[in-house]
């Protein structure tokens, strides 16, 4: 007996009503899996359009930690935490804070999904993260683009772990995705870069994508799925994509996936804009990796997207940078309470220490020792600072001598193969727009100061005046450029602390912009005092 149950997604609004086919038998009610996904999904948490000024869009999502206004910024994580920050320094940042990201990829090995289902409770027991949202992905943000390697099979992905390169299927990314039990995850799906693919294999991993969607959506659980979007560079392949997987019943949402792996900022933006033409505006879209800049952002949510990748914040802290971008930080990268006959140094382009839990050990590579030739070439920097290279080719991590302080004899590898301080899983197909940067360029604009910076020596004043964030209220500019100056991780800490705050209320101004139908302005405001940095980059 086969009949129609009406259920709702109870809104605010009560706007969304869908229907799903139950099958009844005498004994009870039977559920099939792709419709058990579906009723989890619609309980699991609400989404809300609040106001709209063009494609830009205000909303709520409410879960069952707490209601997240959107746009949001989506908190970077490593192996399930934030890289520098203790539960109580995450709690200081507000509620905006309550939105996580987690790679699946890494909970493969070590731990993998049989510790955390002994221990019980999920990601949100294992790492104490009871108060937060969490979103799963196969992809760290803070990765290198999309690795050569990384091309998908029938059969699923290649990832990289403590022992090496391994095949990720379908099957085992369900496992994981069982394990961690995240409130949203995004299906898995085969990525390619945005550049240099031809058409036919686009089309390939549209169609494996929506075939492993099917897949997560009859997987059995208590997580919401979210719709990958693929299609490369080719508009049209992802309009198919997404026109097909909100067809899917089940689906939660819409994850904008294969972005930031070398297409220029504008053809980034094109593509965003042609997915979410076809998607309906009732579920949250979701961009979990390619918003490397706070351009990007913006133009996420110029296109409708709700979540938006957060590792900026964390990037610029890695490079000793602090972020001022908030209309009220404005005319603050200058000097405040400074000795200014100390202030008569260059700025050092020296890039940050390398956080102890993103190391060159991450990537299974081996050290090797500084040459000479690398002895001479630091003692050469610190008479006339050079830039550093932010990008190369090469599939192999190392860790550049100078950025790391090592001397003569320490470990260390040859200069013509660095990385970026804040990179563990690497290879590449094209540039990608999260190069770290030399201080010169953090300093470029007055949306951010490199605190590498010599000027800094001895500024009395906080990072930005009137942030309430534990950072500025209780340390000095002068303060962190000494711990950059002896490789010392408190002073990422403290940027982190920052810069995670100032992110936060950075996407605040925005959705009360979009409030005010004053987005174009605000976003024209801020790209304007962008101007003098490289904003397309790719």
């Amino acid at each position: 007996m086969i009949c129609q149950v009406i259920c709702a997604y109870v809104s605010p609004l009560r706007r969304h009503w869908q229907s799903l086919s139950v099958k009844l038998s005498c004994r009870g009610v039977y559920t099939s899996p792709q419709v058990a996904v579906t009723l989890r999904s619609a309980h699991a948490s609400m989404f809300s359009v609040s106001q709209t000024d063009g494609k830009a869009r205000t909303g709520t999502l409410t879960a069952r930690q707490g209601e997240v206004a959107t746009p949001a910024a989506l908190i970077y994580t490593f192996r399930g935490s934030p890289l520098n920050l203790t539960p109580d320094l995450l709690e200081s940042l507000g509620p905006d804070a309550r939105m996580m990201h987690l790679d699946a990829s890494q909970f493969v090995e070590s731990p993998g999904p049989e510790v955390l289902r002994k221990f019980g409770g999920g990601a949100h027991n294992f790492f104490a993260l009871q108060n937060c949202t969490l979103v799963a992905s196969a992809r760290d943000p803070m990765a290198y683009g999309i690795q050569r390697w990384r091309s998908g099979s029938p059969d699923g992905i290649r990832i990289t772990t403590h022992s090496g390169h391994q095949q990720l299927s379908v099957t085992r990314y369900l496992e994981v995705v069982g394990a961690l039990a995240p409130d949203y995850f995004a299906a898995l799906s085969d990525e390619v870069p945005s550049v240099k693919v031809d058409h036919r294999r686009a089309a390939l991993s549209v169609d494996r994508t929506l075939a492993w969607l099917d897949q997560c959506l009859g997987a059995q659980g208590s997580s919401a799925v979210l719709a990958s979007i693929q299609g490369s560079s080719y508009d049209f392949e992802r309009q198919r994509c997404a026109a097909e997987a909100a067809k899917r019943l089940g689906v939660a949402g819409f994850s904008l996936a294969g972005l930031g792996s070398g297409e220029s900022r504008e053809k980034r933006a094109a593509l965003m804009e042609a997915a979410t033409a076809e998607l309906p505006s009732h579920l949250p879209r979701y961009l979990l990796a390619g918003a490397g800049t706070p351009e990007d952002a913006l133009d996420a949510m110029a296109a409708g997207v709700d979540f938006i990748d957060g590792s900026y914040a964390v990037r610029a802290a890695s490079a000793g940078a602090a972020l001022l971008l908030r209309k009220s930080d404005r005319g603050q990268a200058g000097l405040q309470g400074v000795d200014h006959a100390e202030t008569t140094h260059s700025a050092v382009s020296q890039p940050a220490p390398m956080s102890p839990r993103i190391s060159p050990r991450h990537s299974g590579q081996p050290w090797r020792r500084a040459s000479p030739e690398a002895a001479a070439q630091k003692e050469h920097s610190r008479k006339e600072p050079e830039r550093h290279a932010s990008e190369s080719q090469e599939s192999s991590f190392v860790l550049n001598s100078e950025s790391a302080g090592c001397s003569s004899g320490e470990l260390a590898p040859s200069a013509t193969e660095q990385k970026p301080s804040f990179v563990h899983e690497v290879g590449t197909r094209g540039k990608s727009s999260r190069s770290p940067g030399t201080a010169e360029e953090w300093d470029s604009d007055d949306t951010t100061i490199s605190l590498h910076s010599e000027r800094f020596r001895r500024d009395t004043g906080p990072l930005s005046r009137g942030c309430p964030c534990h950072t500025c209220l209780r340390h000095t500019r002068a303060y962190i450029h000494h711990l950059l100056n002896v490789n010392e991780m408190l002073a990422e800490v403290l940027l982190e602390i920052h810069n995670s705050r100032n992110y936060l209320d950075f996407f605040a101004d925005a959705r009360r912009a979009i409030s005010a139908g004053r987005f174009v302005d605000f976003r024209q405001a801020f790209l304007n005092r962008r101007s003098l940095r490289y904003s397309n980059a790719a």
